[in-house]
């Protein structure tokens, strides 16, 4: 199963996403499951660095909007 991280400025779309995934079929091979920051018990206003480090060590995939690159 890929585990999935809604990162802050897509959380709101974490029902339309999983309701996208259950309107074709697709809800009963249990491809995916959606997750938010505040469910895996990191703050809102975690750094974009430690969600990515977070992601890698646990496995996840992480879903955003707001990439910048202006971090090195």
């Amino acid at each position: 199963m890929i585990k999935a991280l809604l990162d802050h400025d897509v959380t709101g779309f974490q029902q339309l996403l999983a309701g996208a995934i259950e309107s074709i079929g697709w809800r009963e091979y249990e491809l995916i499951e959606f997750t938010t920051l505040v469910e895996v018990g990191l703050a809102q206003d975690t750094s974009d660095r430690e969600i990515w480090r977070w992601c890698q060590l646990n496995g996840y995939l992480l879903v955003t909007a707001n990439r910048n690159q202006k971090d090195p």
